[in-house]
């Protein structure tokens, strides 16, 4: 069981997300965008960033095991 007071935080995290969320796509529409234009955007942003993300992996898995050594 989740206490009540680490519960509040999360709700409220979450609650931040859908309201920005929403408020994100609401100007999106508003400035003509398609639901298939920002699919195709939040797609595309993705894929361009999983390169980076896998650099960040192999980068912190070689300081990891040169830590886990003693080399550092």
């Amino acid at each position: 069981m989740i206490p009540a007071t680490m519960l509040v935080p999360r709700l409220a995290t979450g609650a931040a997300g859908v309201v920005i969320g929403a408020t994100c796509a609401l100007m999106a529409f508003k400035n003509g965008y398609t639901v298939a234009g920002v699919a195709d955007a939040a797609v595309g942003g993705v894929t361009s960033a999983v390169g980076a993300l896998f650099i960040l992996l192999a980068v912190g898995a070689l300081i990891g095991t040169s830590n886990m050594a003693g080399t550092i």
